[in-house]
């Protein structure tokens, strides 16, 4: 069972653009998202928690769609930020 679903998230800033990013994690698994400064980590992090609004894609928690049932979603999950 996917705990979490990204398909095709897209956001695009006039210097930058998050490109059709999809990948789903297991239950029970541990993932992390590498890269260099600028690659994009916290912007797919903050549009999967509906901080910055994607511009296109989907999200899914616990087979439930983010933007439908964002508050739900948010009570069973964490996410602790870094400036």
């Amino acid at each position: 069972m996917k705990v979490l679903d990204v398909s095709r998230i897209t956001k695009a800033y006039p210097s930058f653009k998050l490109c059709e990013v999809s990948f789903g994690v297991e239950k029970g698994t541990i993932m992390g998202l590498i890269g260099r400064n600028g690659a994009g980590k916290s912007t797919v992090l903050k549009s999967i928690l509906n901080i910055v609004h994607a511009d296109s894609g989907t999200v899914t928690f616990f087979d439930m769609d983010m933007k439908q049932n964002e508050s739900e979603i948010k009570q069973r999950i964490g996410y602790a930020g870094g400036t």
